[in-house]
């Protein structure tokens, strides 16, 4: 500290309350590099405030005027109304002219911040689910085309496509049947399906018509007419559009976990193991049996796959297939699919094809 000088006479630079009286003092302000010097009436010292234990008090806060206290005597104060000296103080001590907001303001910024989050939640999941698909019908369908490949090639780039001569024969001809129907010859698609060597049972749709079906869920079942009720239930998928309005509710809510530190994986691997909802399965499920009547393949097909599915999630072994066992129940799904009307029909394919595409991976 250094020594005090005692000035003459002076203008005074503000009042100094002791915290004992009410009584303000009139007093002149030394300003030190390690804090100041307050002066009473005829040089009298009413002590050194160094500047680690200046703070401001609660007051007025101004350029030109400021209300002070000091940790060591936490009940005095000195208001100094003196431009002149809140100037070398803002240079000598800028801490104490730092706002710190109350616990008011503070609960009120976080109330404030809750509210913010509580609507964009309900933007997201309650306003884009229900508004999702009005959305979607807006989009080009030649960009949803452009953004079905790029998500088939990025996924098909980590694995092997099957693409056996004769088997990919067979499933062409299934596909080309099944597209003749009059529910996907008025859609906009031209609907791809691909096979990839693998040990999971699954087969999927993404946006503008590309269509993926693993290996292994070939394998598993007992007929051609199932592999078409699936392959119609996904194109079924395709032309209402669901894909693409999965994707635009799904990227909502990654972009909503971003904002807050959740932490977005890929949009593409993300909508492979997600489900539709209980509306777009029973959707997709009357569509996919106007394109198994039109093409004049039995429905029960597909009515069999999911009373497979039924058995293997009894069962706990249902996997990846869990996908398709969104609401409505399964086994209410086939009991719809095997009481429609029967037409008749004739197999997807021929054994000899059928045997052909169960060895479209070699």
């Amino acid at each position: 500290m250094p020594a005090p000088s005692r000035p003459g006479r002076t203008r005074d630079h503000g009042s100094y309350f002791d915290g004992l009286t009410a009584q303000p003092h009139a007093v002149t302000v030394k300003v030190h590099s390690g804090g100041i010097h307050i002066y009473g009436e005829g040089g009298k010292s009413f002590g050194f405030w160094g500047y680690d234990g200046l703070r401001a008090a609660p007051g007025i806060r101004t350029d030109t005027e400021i209300n002070l206290m000091h940790s060591e005597n936490p009940d005095a104060r000195l208001v100094i109304t003196d431009p002149a000296i809140v100037g070398q103080l803002t240079n000598m001590a800028p801490h104490i002219f730092k706002r710190r907001g109350s616990r008011r303001g503070l609960a009120y910024r976080l109330v404030l911040i809750a509210l913010i989050i509580g609507i964009i939640a309900g933007l997201i999941f309650v306003v884009v689910p229900k508004t999702a698909h009005v959305i979607a019908g807006v989009i080009p369908v030649q960009w949803e085309l452009a953004w079905g490949r790029s998500i088939r090639n990025k996924f098909t780039a980590k694995t092997k496509v099957c693409r056996g001569t004769a088997g990919k024969e067979a499933l062409d001809a299934m596909v080309a049947r099944l597209l003749r129907t009059g529910p996907v010859r008025a859609s906009e698609y031209h609907v791809t399906v691909t096979v990839i060597k693998s040990k999971t049972q699954n087969a999927f749709a993404t946006m503008g018509g590309q269509i993926v079906v693993f290996s292994k869920l070939i394998e598993e079942m007992d007929g051609p007419d199932e592999l078409a009720g699936v392959l119609a239930h996904e194109i079924a998928h395709v032309i209402a559009r669901h894909p693409l309005t999965h994707t635009i509710e799904a990227f909502t809510a990654m972009t909503f976990a971003n904002m807050f530190g959740g932490g977005a994986s890929d949009i593409g691997g993300a909508l492979v193991v997600s489900s539709y909802s209980r509306t777009m399965e029973a959707e997709a499920d009357r569509i996919a049996s106007k394109i198994l009547r039109e093409a004049r393949v039995s429905p029960r097909g597909l009515a069999k796959f999911f009373e497979r599915l039924q058995k293997a999630a009894k069962g706990g072994t249902i996997g990846a297939l869990a996908i398709f066992s969104t609401h409505p129940a399964l086994a209410e799904r086939a009991a719809r699919l095997q009481d429609l009307h029967p037409a008749p029909t004739r197999p997807a394919l021929g054994r000899g094809q059928w045997r052909a595409l169960r060895r479209i991976c070699g």
